[in-house]
């Protein structure tokens, strides 16, 4: 696993975290992930 998908999937884990703590702050946090990322499809 390369250095980048770690980082990426810290992110995912991030935002998951986020949803369920609280689901607007994270509905302003997807979008910006997927544009970033291969894992755009969350």
């Amino acid at each position: 696993m390369k250095k980048s998908d770690l980082i990426i999937l810290s992110k995912l884990a991030l935002a998951s975290a986020l949803l369920l703590d609280n689901r607007k702050k994270a509905k302003r946090f997807l979008p910006a992930l997927a544009q970033r990322g291969k894992y755009g499809k969350i």
